[in-house]
């Protein structure tokens, strides 16, 4: 791929006039298509006439056109330009059952169609090297359309994807007193489907209902279990469903019922954990009424959550703002309730996924309501999605002319940063800086392309994604699966010939592929290992306290802290709650773990100081990074952020001035996991320094996936105060044994691990 330029005849002033003039000129014929859509609505799949509509406005006008493309009957794809970099329009126009286009889907083709046209027009007369496409989505509504063009491969080799959606009017920005026309960076929850179907038994419900065994009792039962845990669930969870089936008659014990539930949350691992919960509601139902059960989750239909490119976000702002419309950049914390394939997408490339405001003069106008149906049909609405039109038309021309917004926006990592503190251990997000470098040098010397997957995993980045251009060029043959590096030249082909033996070749051969998976796989760890290190925030920045609070916020609100402090042998020490950092470390960073703050731990001890439970938080990693970092550094550093801990903890309380301490971490330790430290005090040392109490100190590592539950008691045969700790999840647990007077007994997997010593043996 050539690097565009920007053009010296098309300033940013003249991309703004030709823009403009380009969609006013078609304004016609644009204002036609969108009423074609609005009065012909079609539901998922099923969109044949906006399809041929569109096909044949852009084939009127020039375009070369594939329909029914990526195997999908009521898909198309349009294209122009040559070379360079490839920007793609979404155009959505599939519309509700029984409403209509009250999402106002199209809006959203009609401001796509328009901006592939304005950009286009903007290639030919620029002649930079670049492509621009139109690609037709159906079926967003419970659909996933878009997920199945993933699949197809639609969203491979593409350097950005936009669309905007049409919303309800936006009242105030963040001044508080100007009315906003939109918003740029949108945010949507992550979602799953799933249809539940109960089976039991006819029988008359007047005669003989005994015989029957009633459906309809499981789907209630399920629902009022679904209800109950709502009070448990976090607040940004959204669980709601419909009974599809529920009998014929009155009079008839009903066979056959059935569910449907969407269940959304703010991240795709979110959805995940509470699916489990909503399976068992139901199979409690099923068990409860004696019918038999049909869970089926529609793996098709789950939507990722939207997280947006803030370089394309404030661009099109910027844009915007030119053409006199006041949007709201940044609208990731506004509340967010709806799901979206293009979700999906996102994870795929980066993507803008903007909101323009319609319908004011129609009171109670919402999506998904009548009222917002009326108003995606006027000629207002039509008005307000040309302008945002405009705006994602010179965004899109920025990205293919402009070198360096083009490597911005394509660095995956300014998507995620400032997003709230959720789960992020699906993505794997390599660093700008060391792909820039590996860009640049694979760009000038193929031999510099040693690049492995190990450390950079993300499908689209490696050697089989959209920009394997990177790293694979003429004359390169990549090394067999099992080995994720790619050869200076190829392997010479082993035959019969004059020179060295067929033995020799190949052992050179072997030689080189052993040589260079060594060597890269050395550079690779070198660098994950010095990129892990950075710090991103000055510490006592803004930033930095504004993330502490962050963490310690998530750690107060674990089910392991919240039922610790239920229990009446253990309180809660104030001082360990405030504590931050271990040296050099960790810092939590959203999305990676860098820097030398940020490991945090709360301690709850016994009141008689013979027990104590360190709980620490070590945020999220990235997926698909080396054992070596995860199960080395990590663990590493783990290890010394829990002796700094321990040894401030206990010589802040006065029982020791200082501490040996043996922690020993038999399983590497994973981010984005939560840990208890059981410390039971050891022996003392027989022979301490005047003055000294010192404590030998055994943790016991917990991988805390549930809250524990404890029972205490004293033993008067014994002396001994004992605690039957309850950890029976699918955590990991290292043990070695307890010290002192007290007998702690860990229940794992229904194992019982006695821990028990007397005073005086050492530990």
């Amino acid at each position: 791929m050539s690097p565009a330029r920007l053009s010296e005849d098309l300033t940013t002033e003249k991309l703004c006039k030709q823009v403009v003039r380009s969609i006013e000129d078609h304004e016609p014929e644009l204002f036609a298509i969108n009423k074609h859509i609005h009065d012909h609505p079609e539901i998922r799949f099923e969109e044949v006439q906006a399809h041929d509509g569109i096909c044949d406005l852009l084939e009127t006008m020039g375009y070369s056109v594939e329909r029914h493309a990526y195997g999908l009957s009521t898909s198309f794809e349009a294209e122009y330009g040559t070379g360079g970099r490839v920007v793609v329009f979404n155009a959505e126009y599939d519309a509700l059952p029984g409403i209509g286009h009250a999402c106002g889907h199209n809006l959203i083709a009609t401001s796509s169609i328009a901006s592939f046209i304005a950009v286009a027009e903007a290639i030919r007369d620029s002649r930079i090297s670049g492509r621009v496409r139109l690609l037709g989505t159906p079926a967003e509504e419970s659909g996933g359309g878009k997920i199945k063009l993933i699949q197809a491969g639609a969203y491979q080799g593409i350097d950005a994807c936009m669309m905007s959606h049409p919303g309800p009017a936006s009242s105030k920005s963040d001044d508080g007193k100007l009315t906003l026309d939109g918003t740029s960076a949108t945010t949507s929850l992550a979602r799953k489907k799933v249809n539940v179907t109960f089976k039991g038994q006819n029988a008359h419900a007047g005669l003989n209902p005994w015989d029957g065994t009633n459906a309809l009792d499981a789907v209630v039962a399920s629902y009022v279990n679904i209800s109950l845990l709502r009070q448990q669930t976090q607040q940004t969870a959204r669980i709601h469903g419909v009974i599809r089936n529920g009998g014929m008659e009155p009079n008839l014990i009903p066979d056959e019922a059935s569910l449907e539930y969407f269940i959304r949350d703010t991240s795709a691992v979110s959805v995940n954990s509470m699916a489990k919960m909503i399976e068992a509601c139901f199979n409690a139902g099923a068990q409860a009424t004696g019918c038999s059960l049909e869970c089926v989750w529609d793996d098709e239909c789950d939507y990722k959550d939207l997280r947006p490119n803030m370089t394309i976000a404030r661009s099109f702002t910027q844009h915007m703002s030119n053409i006199g419309r006041k949007y709201l950049v940044d609208g990731r914390s506004l509340p967010m309730g709806a799901s979206t394939d293009m979700g999906n997408v996102c994870y795929e490339v980066p993507s803008f996924h903007g909101s323009f405001s319609v319908g004011p003069e129609i009171p109670g106008a919402s999506p998904h309501n009548p009222e917002f149906a009326t108003a995606a049909g006027t000629k207002s609405a039509f008005l307000l999605a040309m302008d945002c039109a405009k705006g994602m038309a010179m965004t899109a021309y920025d990205i293919l002319a402009n070198d360096a917004i083009a490597a911005e926006e394509g660095d995956f990592l300014n998507i995620f940063k400032s997003l709230p503190l959720y789960d992020w251990s699906q993505l794997a997000i390599a660093s700008s800086r060391l792909m820039q470098l590996f860009r640049t040098a694979a760009r000038r010397q193929a031999r510099f392309a040693a690049v492995g997957r190990t450390w950079y995993r993300r499908a689209q980045h490696d050697f089989h994604g959209p920009h394997k251009e990177y790293f694979q060029h003429p004359g390169q043959t990549p090394v067999p699966d099992a080995t994720p590096y790619v050869l200076p030249r190829p392997i010479p082909v082993i035959q019969g010939s004059a020179g060295p033996s067929r033995i020799v070749r190949a052992a050179r051969s072997v030689s080189w592929a052993i040589l260079f998976y060594v060597l890269g796989t050395a550079a690779g760890t070198a660098l994950i290992t010095w990129q892990y290190l950075q710090p991103p925030f000055e510490q006592g920045s803004p930033e930095d306290e504004e993330m502490i609070e962050e963490i310690l916020d998530t750690l107060e609100t674990h089910p392991l802290v919240e039922s610790l402090r239920e229990e009446q042998w253990i309180e809660d020490n104030r001082y360990a709650s405030q504590l931050r950092g271990i040296g050099p470390g960790l810092h939590l960073v959203w999305e990676r773990l860098t820097g030398t703050q940020g490991i945090t731990a709360k301690a709850f001890r016994h009141p008689s100081q013979e027990c104590t439970m360190l709980v620490f938080f070590l945020g999220f990693g990235m997926e698909g990074w080396p054992d070596v970092i995860h199960g080395g550094i990590l663990t590493t550093l783990l290890q010394e952020g829990v002796d700094q801990h321990i040894h401030n903890f206990y010589a802040h309380e006065g029982t020791a001035q200082e501490q040996v301490i043996s922690v020993d971490f038999k399983k590497p330790v994973r981010p984005g996991e939560i840990y208890a430290i059981l410390v039971p005090p050891g022996a003392t040392e027989t022979n301490p320094t005047p003055g000294q109490k010192v404590v030998q100190l055994v943790p016991i590592l917990m991988h805390m996936e549930a809250a524990p539950r404890v029972r205490s008691s004293f033993d008067a045969t014994s002396n001994q105060d004992q605690h039957v700790i309850d950890v029976r999840t699918p955590g990991a647990v290292d043990t070695t044994h307890a010290v002192g007077t007290t007998q702690v007994r860990l229940l794992v997997d229904n194992q019982h691990a006695e821990l028990d010593q007397k005073d005086g043996d050492s530990p």
